[in-house]
């Protein structure tokens, strides 16, 4: 897959099939990787923080999650192939793990993890939620041995920008599961059921001032 620099951050120039079919294989061979869909906010918290674009460098995969990711690839004259929201991407995996039978474990903080547990199994039957940590309450070598012992195919995180790379990445090699997707707010969207469009609008306008202004200056100086 051919990766496209944004800001420092290489994104994965990859349309929705060929992303889930990879994140399947890539679970399968159970190796400790992961993969993000990072946003605006941690795409340029990174610039200045080298310990959050080495966790986001070092996925698997990275999905270019919003409108402003996908104008900066235009203006940086290597134009990525699709916007791969945090929640198309789940939707899409879920759908695709829900085949077989394939099963979860949710990482995030408060009573919207229950929640989008349950939302989860309502939408796709096939999927099993084995458990839920909240990194509140929990520490991370207890999250890390619950989640070992279930051994899920599948990890998802969703926890605040910045914080969830970066605990995803030290964390990753203690989890034992097939694969680890950090996907933001898409749990908290998954409780919420369905989205307020109020809130999406509000995504759409936030996710392009910062990373496009910051790309045409990338862009007229060379530098990131």
């Amino acid at each position: 897959m051919r990766k496209v620099d944004i800001l420092g951050v290489k994104f994965d120039n990859i349309d929705i099939v060929e992303a889930v079919e990879h994140a399947v294989r890539v679970m399968d061979a159970r190796s400790g990787a992961y993969m993000l869909a990072p946003d605006y906010e941690a795409v340029l918290a990174a610039r200045n923080d080298r310990r959050l674009r080495l966790a986001m460098n070092g996925a698997e995969m990275v999905l270019p999650a919003g409108s402003g990711i996908i104008a900066a690839s235009h203006i940086l004259g290597s134009p990525l192939m699709q916007e791969i929201s945090g929640g198309v991407f789940a939707s899409a995996l879920l759908a695709r793990m829900s085949d077989g039978g394939r099963t979860v474990h949710l990482v995030g903080s408060g009573a919207e993890i229950e929640k989008a547990s349950a939302a989860m199994e309502r939408r796709y039957p096939g999927i099993r939620v084995l458990g839920y940590s909240d990194v509140r309450l929990f520490t991370d070598e207890h999250i890390a041995a619950a989640i070992r012992e279930e051994s899920p195919d599948l990890v998802l995180a969703g926890l605040e920008p910045v914080s969830q790379e970066l605990w995803i990445a030290a964390n990753v090699k203690e989890l034992g599961a097939g694969l680890v997707v950090g996907l933001g707010n898409v749990l908290r969207d998954y409780a919420a059921e369905p989205v307020p469009a109020a809130r999406r609008y509000k995504t759409a306008l936030l996710d392009y001032p910062g990373v496009v202004a910051a790309s045409v200056f990338q862009r007229l100086t060379g530098s990131v």
